[in-house]
């Protein structure tokens, strides 16, 4: 619409995709443009949860969140052939008062080695994330948290590449991340006031037992 943001193009697509798929996904997730108290305050009154990057330094759970997680050893340590991931992870952030829930903060310090164009050599660069969420650590593990905070770009250059090579409308896809609990939930990513393909990643599920699937 004329006049509006990302953000607010994002959320009124949103509500459209809420409005006709009500159980279509159960996750958000977004870039830190989206980390805002509006917003997530959205999420949480459509009864979803999100995981969106937080890097903000002047934000006080980015503040909470370093300060509290200074020289404590990493929660879960993931050793992939690739990349060493350090992860924190800590529950029950209530520092940011605008926002409806407390929140959890993953934070990751990643390792890998790339090789140096110039001389061909390896070198090793180290990279960090931290992402909120109000997922409950009962439904999705750290791992599971990281993975689904990485795969934001996966969707969206599948999708774009999809919609505008193959299709003239949204369509869904599954990206399904082995060696993890048996249910499985859906995360739809806005970004760049464009919806975009949602992916399936494996949670616990709830009390209730079960979870929404988008294949």
């Amino acid at each position: 619409m004329p006049g509006e943001g990302e953000r607010e193009a994002a959320q009124r697509l949103l509500e459209r995709v809420l409005n006709d798929y009500p159980r279509a996904f159960d996750v958000v997730v977004a870039d830190a443009l989206y980390c805002c108290a509006p917003f997530i305050n959205f999420v949480i009154d459509c009864s979803k949860h999100i995981v969106v990057v937080a890097k903000d330094e002047r934000m006080d759970i980015v503040k909470d969140a370093e300060s509290f997680l200074r020289d404590k050893p990493p929660s879960v340590v993931i050793d992939e052939e690739k990349v060493l991931k350090k992860c924190w992870d800590i529950s029950g952030f209530e520092s940011w008062t605008n926002v409806k829930a407390p929140l959890r903060v993953v934070r990751t310090e990643e390792t890998k080695s790339v090789c140096r164009q110039l001389d061909g050599k390896l070198v090793e660069e180290t990279t960090s994330w931290m992402w909120v969420t109000t997922l409950p650590s009962i439904r999705a593990n750290t791992k599971t948290v990281v993975e689904i905070g990485h795969h934001r770009w996966s969707i969206e250059n599948q999708g774009f590449n999809e919609m505008v090579n193959h299709c003239d409308r949204l369509q869904c896809f599954s990206l399904f991340l082995p060696k993890e609990p048996e249910a499985s939930c859906s995360c739809i990513l806005f970004d760049a006031a464009c919806g975009t393909p949602g992916a399936s990643f494996s949670l616990l599920p709830t009390a209730a037992g079960s979870t929404t699937s988008l294949g």
